[in-house]
């Protein structure tokens, strides 16, 4: 798996947690400290979230960052 491919994986578990979670960006944004303009990266898949930020998103989800990530393959 390339990393565009694994950043649109990301992008849409994102908007599926999103939606299951019934929050907004800004909501996102303010639980897991960071700018909803990160976040916005993030979706639109123009930005590879750091370690420390997949964390933040899997505490402000309350799941794990297995449940958040699946990194299937090595990303090359």
């Amino acid at each position: 798996m390339n990393e565009l491919e694994w950043m649109r994986c990301f992008s849409k578990k994102l908007r599926e947690l999103l939606e299951y979670t019934n929050m907004t960006q800004m909501d996102l944004a303010i639980e897991s400290g960071l700018s909803t303009s990160m976040i916005s990266r993030y979706i639109n898949c123009i930005t590879m979230p750091r370690a420390s930020a997949i964390v933040n998103l899997a505490y402000a989800f309350n799941c794990s960052v297995d449940e958040l990530v699946d990194f299937g393959s090595k990303i090359t």
